[in-house]
């Protein structure tokens, strides 16, 4: 009890809607992690009880809560950040890569919300889908919208985003009728009588638009009856203009754009010209789409503009052209300029991917997440370089402590940790803090160092941290990522989420671990020989008298978890 209530417990917790923990409370904790019944009846943890305890829910840096549906999801659909994919079809590389219908289901369970079409003329009058002049493979249309129809809601109730690159020239009006046949109550065809697409309308929310798909794709405008239209062709004679008018198909094809952009309401793309263009528009239902290179000489030369374009309406951020290997850029970046969908590149689990799977593993993992109040509101100025610290909120000092890992490899070498931020610019470190390394050990590796500190971090908004924790708020180990054995935890591009200490700190993680007595460590080098001579790893079961007080998910959070990085303990030759 002592040691929960001091060493766990984060003392600026209320005692009144935290209490402390009490004897019974203990005894619950016993009973449920100690493995052995008969400790477990007097009272007494063992080694193995007590990992077991340190690695179960019960010691998840963020509040419970936090996994929930937390965020008020009445906002305008501008005010979120959604979860979004790039090329969503292929699986490798951008330019070799194989097209593949059951990407789609896989993004769409993993919560993304947004996912790209790239629309082609099929060579048996079907659309495909594939990377324009490339060797890539391609896929039926029709086949993408059926398992789209399947998985969308499976995960999330909340709207997807179909964003269509469309090169098709003779077949778009299949794409439309595949639209509606497939995608049938769930396509939102009209806006909301509530929400006009007119200049200085608000987007819908997305409980609005619960369980609905909309359509990103060009919009054809129509010719107002009365207005003048202008011709590319004033000077050409009109038998000319009959005769090209009489040539092909141009008339069936304007029929089929049309058909398509019927579909088209409260994402419209639109070239963007300017800040002052837009906001003189102030038409909330369109939408930008800008390269990252593009993107980023935007946030260095108009951060606040940028920040108030996008309180109004939505932008996207795709990765640039040179990018064939399917890496993906730092989302961070954007994230704090308030970017709506930041498309990533799901086939590659990089860091930048890390990042985005940590971070909308908040709220429920619906694909959406609230932008803080200060992204929001027209009456607050962000600057996301600036050095000082948001209104209202105070800076804090960040210790980390890198105390242990369990089970990083089954390869035999040393180990260390680096321990790295990503937030605001003035909150980011990246290469300063490493570990010592460990040699020959990456089954319980102990490094029982100095606490990293990290100073003046909180230039954005805090999330409140769960009961008994001993770490700074708006944290949270990714549990989408345990299965082996490590986590990775992300930044929140406004709620600045930094790498905190294990809250695991028992007397063996300090250094006092049972000693191991000779004939185990010999017993260990010749099982280790016998593996190599056959070729196989021999995986003899830890004895709890040689586990030490650590976590394997915890560590790795520790070390690399909250800077979203999936590989935090590297190897090097011994």
């Amino acid at each position: 009890m002592a040691f929960l209530n001091g060493e766990q417990r984060d003392p600026r917790l209320n005692e009144i809607l935290y209490p402390p923990c009490d004897a019974a409370r203990t005894k619950d904790l016993v009973r449920t992690y100690e493995p052995n019944k008969e400790f477990a009846d007097k009272g007494h943890i063992s080694p193995d009880g007590l990992l077991r305890y340190l690695l179960s829910v019960e010691n998840d840096v963020l509040m419970a809560e936090k996994y929930d549906l937390h965020d008020d999801m009445d906002q305008p659909l501008c005010h979120y950040f959604i979860n979004s994919s790039h090329n969503t079809y292929l699986v490798g590389h951008q330019l070799t890569g194989r097209a593949s219908v059951e990407i789609y289901r896989q993004c769409l369970l993993a919560g993304c919300r947004c996912v790209e079409l790239d629309c082609w003329d099929g060579s048996d009058d079907e659309p495909i889908i594939t990377h324009g002049f490339t060797m890539c493979t391609e896929v039926k249309f029709r086949e993408v919208m059926e398992a789209i129809a399947e998985s969308a809601f499976k995960t999330s109730d909340y709207p997807i985003v179909l964003s269509f690159e469309n090169h098709c020239v003779k077949q778009q009006d299949k794409l439309a009728r595949y639209c509606r046949e497939i995608l049938a109550d769930s396509l939102l065809v009209d806006p909301f009588d509530s929400h006009p697409l007119e200049p200085g309308a608000p987007l819908p929310s997305p409980n609005l638009l619960k369980r609905k798909i909309l359509i990103k794709n060009k919009k054809k405008h129509m010719h107002r009856p009365g207005a003048k239209r202008k011709s590319k062709s004033a000077g050409e004679p009109v038998e000319q203009l009959k005769a090209k008018q009489e040539k092909g198909t141009a008339a069936s094809e304007a029929a089929a754009g049309t058909a398509i952009s019927a579909l088209v309401n409260y994402v419209t793309p639109t070239h963007f010209h300017s800040f002052e263009a837009a906001e003189k528009k102030n038409r909330g239902y369109e939408i930008s789409s800008f390269v990252e290179t593009q993107a980023l000489q935007l946030l260095k030369t108009k951060p606040v503009e940028f920040v108030n374009y996008n309180k109004r309406q939505m932008s996207r951020i795709y990765p640039k052209g040179t990018r064939v290997d399917s890496s993906n850029y730092m989302p961070q970046a954007f994230w704090n300029a308030g970017c709506q969908l930041v498309a990533l590149n799901f086939q590659s689990l990089d860091l930048a991917m890390q990042m985005n799977l940590g971070f909308f593993e908040y709220n429920h993992r619906c694909g959406y997440v609230l932008k803080p109040d200060f992204m929001r509101r027209v009456d607050r100025r962000f600057d996301p370089f600036a050095e000082s610290t948001v209104d209202g909120i105070v800076a804090g000092t960040v210790s980390v402590q890198v105390l242990s890992g369990q089970m990083l490899t089954d390869k035999r070498c040393g180990v260390y940790v680096e321990v790295e931020m990503y937030g605001l610019p003035a909150d980011t470190v990246r290469k300063r803090f490493r570990s010592k390394t460990v040699p020959n050990n990456t089954i319980n590796p102990v490094f029982n160092e100095e606490p990293f500190v990290f100073t003046k971090v909180g230039r954005a908004l805090h999330a409140p941290l769960g009961p008994g924790r001993a770490a700074p708020p708006g944290h949270d180990p990714h549990p989408a990522l345990r299965g082996d054995g490590q986590a990775a935890g992300t930044p929140h591009p406004a709620r600045q989420r930094t790498p905190t200490r294990i809250p695991t700190r028992g007397a063996a993680q300090r250094g006092q671990r049972a000693p191991q007595p000779a004939h185990a460590l010999r017993q260990d080098r010749r099982q280790g020989l016998r593996a190599r001579r056959h070729g196989r790893l021999h995986r003899r079961p830890l004895q709890p008298h040689r586990l030490p007080v650590g976590a394997a998910e915890e560590g790795e959070a520790a070390g690399g978890a909250h800077r979203g990085r999936r590989r935090a303990a590297r190897c090097h030759p011994p």
